[in-house]
């Protein structure tokens, strides 16, 4: 449900030539209230730029 609602499910994704998007499967739920084949996550990013 969630793909055809916002195109974008989980995982990295490109969305140009510079530009990235990750998308977490998330800790809640969207929609009714159940997860299915969808676990749980909560990351953390370490972004690190050019020295």
């Amino acid at each position: 449900l969630v793909k055809l609602q916002q195109g974008f499910v989980h995982g990295l994704y490109n969305l140009g030539e510079k530009t990235k998007l990750y998308v977490s499967s998330g800790a809640g739920f969207w929609g009714p209230s159940l997860r299915v084949f969808a676990p749980s996550e909560i990351v953390i990013l370490n972004l690190k730029g050019k020295k």
